[in-house]
């Protein structure tokens, strides 16, 4: 986790010590802007092996859903 301070035109990384043992994150910053705590995300985004798989399993699903739904309805 970072903190990140809002600077008037973009998020800085003002991010000072990580305490992960009492949740705690300090920084510096110049002025008391808004902040933010969060990840930095990667610029390269696409989908992964695990989400191929997801998705594939939520197609079959969805698909044998509305089967099972129209073997149960009689219209």
């Amino acid at each position: 986790m970072r903190l990140y301070h809002w600077n008037g035109s973009a998020w800085v990384d003002v991010t000072g010590s990580v305490d992960t043992i009492n949740n705690t994150i300090t920084g510096l910053a110049t002025s008391l802007s808004p902040f933010v705590v969060g990840e930095e995300i990667s610029t390269s985004a696409g989908f992964g092996m695990n989400t191929n798989i997801l998705l594939g399993f939520a197609c079959l699903l969805l698909i044998g859903g509305a089967f099972f739904l129209r073997k149960q309805c009689i219209f």
